[in-house]
């Protein structure tokens, strides 16, 4: 298989002149479905607050590199789309549906970007920047959709009454839109920064390839037990229910913790019953055609998973192996291994 370490490629073979362009780009579309289900379930699991900076800008890397070996980028990234969506459907059927409409929004995007600028460089930035970005707007409008407008206005009741116990003067200053704002801010900087690598990223592989080599041989895989690091993420959701139930109460009123819990409710049971029930469906029966065709594919993600998470977590414990910021260091290095190592 194309991924297996026996068989690794040398900057020459993939870099230079790129003769071997299908063979690489089939080696980045399986690295990516593995990262998506290992990487991306497992900071789902853990319910970290940056899975889509992290796993999003990842995919925006994968996406960026088909792009840069494809002969016809925008269908070549749309082919993997299918590839690993079929793959972390599979594998990860409970994962949020959130997750698949995000990557599918990537790979769409860099799909479009790659195919109207004619540069790769400009096309990898504005991608990366415009995805990252919708990655965190879409969080704060399913937010919205949840809670209403009235989750922001008592998040600035409780932001005046804490600042009132402080002694510091009211203001306009609204807690709520700073707290949106300096959040999809960071995801745009993110972005911006994951652009940059994208743009540079085949030739600082080729640079540093001896240097990367050495540093994923340092890894020694172990059989990672995956229920250990799972944490069960219902207490962390009803706790954050809970939380936005009291502040309405207080802030704005019983009246209004009673509408919000049965528009909340409404929207769960509307969620549970009838939405998702009838995605999964169309979805089960475009994966069932899929799987067939796939079956060794899917058998080699499911059996590198573990091992890709526990490079994931080496890489960022030496994501400071070289000069630059460390979370490029990181993106790199687990791009190296995840393509030509795994």
């Amino acid at each position: 298989m194309a991924l297996n370490s026996s068989q690794s490629a040398s900057p020459n073979q993939d870099f230079a002149g790129n003769p071997e362009a299908k063979n690489i780009c089939h080696r980045i579309m399986i690295a990516w479905s593995i990262s998506e289900c290992a990487l991306g379930g497992f900071m789902h699991a853990i319910q970290s607050p940056f899975t889509g900076l992290i796993v999003g800008g990842l995919s925006v890397l994968f996406i960026s590199l088909i792009a840069h070996h494809a002969a016809n980028p925008a269908k070549e990234i749309i082919k993997a789309l299918g590839f690993v969506l079929v793959m972390k459907f599979s594998i990860s059927p409970h994962a949020p549906i959130g997750a698949f409409f995000a990557v599918g929004l990537q790979a769409i995007i860099g799909a479009a970007f790659f195919r109207l600028i004619p540069s790769f460089s400009p096309a990898a930035i504005f991608s990366a920047a415009l995805s990252l970005t919708l990655s965190a707007v879409q969080k704060v409008v399913i937010l919205t959709l949840l809670f209403g407008t009235n989750l922001w206005s008592a998040i600035d009741q409780f932001s005046s009454s804490v600042m009132r116990k402080f002694g510091l003067t009211d203001t306009d200053l609204s807690i709520a839109t700073m707290l949106v704002s300096g959040y999809i801010l960071l995801y745009f900087v993110g972005g911006i920064v994951v652009g940059f690598t994208a743009s540079r990223l085949p030739r600082i592989i080729e640079k540093r390839w001896t240097r990367l080599d050495s540093e994923s041989a340092h890894f020694e895989n172990e059989v990672m037990d995956s229920d250990r690091n799972k944490k069960n993420s219902l207490p962390t959701i009803l706790l954050l229910i809970l939380s936005i139930l009291l502040l309405h109460y207080f802030f704005i009123g019983y009246e209004a913790a009673i509408s919000q819990l049965i528009r909340l409710t409404a929207i769960i049971i509307g969620w549970i019953l009838l939405v998702r029930p009838l995605v999964l469906w169309v979805v089960k029966n475009w994966v069932r055609k899929e799987q067939v065709a796939l079956t060794k594919e899917l058998n080699l993600v499911q059996s590198k998973i573990p091992e890709l998470i526990n490079f994931g977590k080496y890489a960022w414990k030496n994501r400071k192996f070289q000069a630059g910021f460390p979370i490029t260091n990181f993106f790199i290095l687990f791009l190296f291994y995840a393509i030509y190592r795994l």
